[in-house]
C-alpha cells in the first residue's frame, strides 16, 4: 500500500515536471526565440532556459551532496517552479547565487522547522525585493518594451502577455490543471475556489469602482501551480475550502491595490499561514 501512495506522489512530481517542460519551452520561444530574431541577441535567447536549467542543476546536486540520490523530490520541483516565475530582467547570476543560497537554507532550516508556510512564495518575493532594490524588477520582455502586442484577451490566453520566464501560455496552464486533476494528491479544489473568488471580486472592483479587470497568467500559473502544493497547503477539506476563499480574496486585493503580477505571490504566502492555525 505504501508503495503505491509513493508511486501516486511521484507521478504528481512527474506530471509537475512535464507540464512544467512544456511551459518552460514555451517561455523560451516566447522570452528567447521571438526576442533573438528581433534583436539578435545571444544572451537573450538563451536566457529562458537558464534559470530552469540552473534550479535543476543546482537542486540535484544538492540533494545528492545531502542524500546521495538523484530523484525528482518536491524540492525540485519547488525550486523549478520558482525559476518560472522570476522577471526575465532577474540576472542569472544573481539567481544562480540565490538559489543556491535558498537550497541550503531548505536543507539546514526550513526542513527542520517544520513550519509549512509557502516557501517558494516566501522565496519569490525576497527575489522581487532584491530586484526592487537593484531597480531590476520588470516582467517585460524587449519586444514587450517596444509595444509589439495589444495585450488583448487573446494575446494573453495565447501566452503574449507580460508573465514570469515560463509562465506565459494560460492555455497550457489549465491544460496542466486538467491533467493534474487526475492525481489524488493533487487538491484541485483550491485553484478552483480561489481563482472563482478572485474573478468575483475582480468584476465587483469593475462594476463599483470602473476598476480594469486585471487577468494575467502570473495569477493563473501561481493559483493552479504553487498554491495547492501539499506541502504548503491544508489538507482536511474545510481548510482547503477556507484557504481557497482567503487566497481569491488576498489575490483580488494584493493584485489591485500593491502589484498587479505579484499580488498573488503575496496573497499565497500570507493564506499559507492557515497551516499554522489548529482547527480541533
Amino acid at each position: 500500500m505504501s508503495n503505491m501512495i509513493h508511486h501516486k506522489k511521484n507521478n504528481l512530481n512527474l506530471l509537475y515536471f512535464t507540464i512544467c517542460s512544456l511551459l518552460i519551452l514555451f517561455g523560451f520561444y516566447k522570452n528567447g526565440i521571438l526576442v533573438y530574431k528581433a534583436f539578435s541577441n545571444n544572451v537573450m535567447l538563451l536566457k529562458p532556459l537558464l534559470f530552469p536549467v540552473t534550479s535543476l542543476v543546482i537542486t540535484l546536486g544538492i540533494n545528492y551532496i545531502f542524500n546521495k540520490k538523484i530523484e525528482l523530490t518536491d524540492n525540485v520541483i519547488y525550486f523549478l517552479l520558482l525559476s518560472m516565475v522570476i522577471p526575465i530582467k532577474t540576472s542569472v547570476i544573481l539567481f544562480l547565487i540565490l538559489i543556491i543560497i535558498f537550497n541550503v537554507i531548505n536543507q539546514f532550516v526550513i526542513n527542520r522547522l517544520k513550519i509549512n508556510i509557502n516557501y517558494v512564495a516566501l522565496f519569490k518575493i525576497l527575489i522581487i525585493v532584491i530586484l526592487l532594490i537593484l531597480k531590476k524588477y520588470d516582467y517585460a520582455n524587449n519586444l514587450e518594451m517596444v509595444g509589439k502586442y495589444s495585450y488583448n484577451l487573446i494575446d494573453i490566453f495565447i501566452g503574449r502577455g507580460i508573465s514570469g520566464v515560463s509562465t506565459s501560455s494560460i492555455i497550457l496552464i489549465f491544460i496542466g490543471y486538467i491533467l493534474f486533476s487526475t492525481n489524488i494528491y493533487y487538491k484541485s479544489d483550491i485553484p478552483l475556489i480561489s481563482i472563482g473568488v478572485y474573478l468575483i471580486g475582480a468584476i465587483l472592483l469593475k462594476l463599483i469602482f470602473s476598476k480594469v479587470i486585471i487577468i494575467n497568467s502570473l495569477i493563473i500559473f501561481s493559483l493552479i501551480f504553487i498554491a495547492p502544493l501539499n506541502k504548503y497547503s491544508p489538507v482536511v477539506k474545510k481548510q482547503r475550502i477556507i484557504y481557497g476563499v482567503l487566497l481569491g480574496i488576498f489575490t483580488c486585493v494584493f493584485t489591485y491595490f500593491i502589484n498587479m503580477y505579484d499580488g498573488v505571490t503575496l496573497a499565497i504566502l500570507v493564506s499559507s499561514f492557515i497551516n499554522l492555525i489548529d482547527f480541533k
